[in-house]
C-alpha cells in the first residue's frame, strides 16, 4: 500500500504508460475541504469487461506483471480514498484513453500524506520519457503548471545530474510559492 498520495499519483502515471499514452495529464486540486486527484490518458483505455474488473485486486491485465497475477493500484487507491471519506472513479473507452479521479476529505484525520511532490514530478517525467506529461496543481486560490516539454527545453534532458537539480529546484520552489499564496490569499503565479 502506497504512504502518501504521491506514491498514488506514480502508480497512475505508470499505468498510463503502460497503456501507451503519448499524453499524461495529472490534476491535483485543493479547493475548500476537497482534495482531488486525477490522472487522465490517450492509452489503449479499458473495455467494460476491464473497467468493472479494474478494481479488483485479484485480477490484472495478462502479462503486465511478470511473475504476478494481482494488480494492486487501483484497489490500495479506492481503500485509501474510503478510508479518507472519498472515492474513485474510472473512466475509460477502448482506444480513447483512461481518466481516474479520486476525492478526498482534505483534513480527514486518515487522509494520506502528500509525500515529496517535487520529487514524485521528476520521477513521472522520468517515467513518462518521450510521453507529453501535463501537470497541473491548484490550491485554493494559488497554481502552477508544468508542461514536459517546457521543463526539458529549459532544463536538458532530466537524465543529466544537473539538469535533474535544477528541474527539482524549480518544481520545490512552485510548491514553496503554491504554499506561500495559499497563506497570503494570491492567486495563479504561473
Amino acid at each position: 500500500m502506497h504512504d502518501s498520495l504521491c506514491g498514488h499519483l506514480m502508480d497512475l502515471v505508470q499505468n498510463a504508460v503502460e497503456a501507451g499514452a503519448r499524453r499524461v495529464r495529472v490534476r491535483w486540486t485543493e479547493r475548500g475541504d476537497t482534495l482531488r486527484l486525477s490522472v487522465s490518458d490517450d492509452g489503449r483505455g479499458m473495455d467494460a469487461t476491464q473497467l468493472r474488473q479494474a478494481l479488483d485486486p485479484f485480477v490484472t491485465e495478462a502479462g503486465k506483471h511478470p511473475g504476478r497475477r494481482v494488480g494492486l493500484g487501483l484497489p490500495f487507491l479506492l481503500q485509501a480514498a474510503e478510508a479518507a471519506g472519498g472515492r474513485v472513479r474510472i473512466r475509460s473507452a477502448r482506444g480513447r484513453g483512461t481518466t481516474v479521479c479520486c476525492r478526498v476529505a482534505r483534513r480527514h484525520p486518515d487522509r494520506p500524506a502528500d509525500g515529496d511532490v517535487a520529487g514524485t514530478l521528476l520521477l513521472a517525467l522520468n517515467l513518462a520519457g518521450a510521453v507529453q506529461l501535463l501537470w497541473e496543481r491548484r490550491c485554493d486560490g494559488a497554481a502552477y503548471r508544468v508542461e514536459s516539454a517546457e521543463l526539458t527545453a529549459a532544463t536538458g534532458p532530466l537524465d543529466e545530474p544537473l539538469a535533474i537539480q535544477l528541474a527539482r529546484a524549480y518544481v520545490a520552489g512552485l510548491e514553496l510559492e503554491l504554499k506561500e499564496g495559499r497563506e497570503h490569499g494570491q492567486v495563479d503565479f504561473r
